[in-house]
């Protein structure tokens, strides 16, 4: 069973790699770094043998794959890809600031994008700008609140279970779903998840 995961998790991070996305990247990195951090079957020095040459090789080959990006010169943000986001969140601001209580409308952002000053029709690059921008303040404030929502039940029972049954598989389950909430809210920082 543990080869069928370390299989899955490299096609993951293949696939991952393959979209040329450095949020998303990072964002795999994370979560398999968390994963990696608190994996109890592996012992401390485990976790550090594995996590520091998976670091290392996600580093270099990431580097190296999103580099050949036609819109991707370098790292430093100054480059087409990051500007594009730049102007999406500028339109997502101002279509919050023209309707401020119920948005533009769910599912609008690209068609009008250009017209609030992103210079084309482009996707927000952000779920929570999009969600602001679409569904305004009563949108925004309930999608904030689902996830806030999510990771204080997710906080308040792996802390429980952590006391009752720290070997249990709820304690585990938990502990899963908070890292990969935290992989989502991540990655919906430079992506639109609908």
């Amino acid at each position: 069973v543990k080869v069928l995961v370390v299989v899955a998790l490299v096609a993951l991070l293949y696939a991952d790699l393959r979209t040329l996305s450095r949020a998303g990247l990072i964002g795999l990195s994370l979560v398999m770094g968390l994963s990696l951090l608190r994996g109890r079957s592996l012992g401390k020095m485990g976790r550090w043998v594995l996590l520091i040459p998976a670091v290392i090789v996600v580093f270099i080959v990431g580097s190296k794959l999103l580099l050949t990006r036609s819109d991707a010169k370098d790292f430093t943000g100054q480059d087409e890809s990051v500007q594009h986001r730049y102007d999406a969140w500028y339109a997502g601001y101002q279509m919050l600031k023209s309707s401020p209580l119920v948005g533009v409308g769910s599912g609008n952002f690209v068609s009008l994008s250009k017209d609030f000053g992103a210079g084309m029709k482009i996707q927000a690059h952000n779920t929570i700008i999009k969600v602001f921008a679409e569904t305004g303040l009563l949108g925004g404030i309930c999608y904030l609140g689902i996830l806030i929502t999510a990771f204080r039940l997710l906080w308040r029972n792996w802390r429980r279970f952590q006391r009752i049954k720290p070997e249990g598989p709820e304690f585990l389950w938990a502990e899963a779903l908070g890292i990969s909430l935290i992989g989502f809210c991540f990655n919906t920082l430079f992506s639109v998840k609908a």
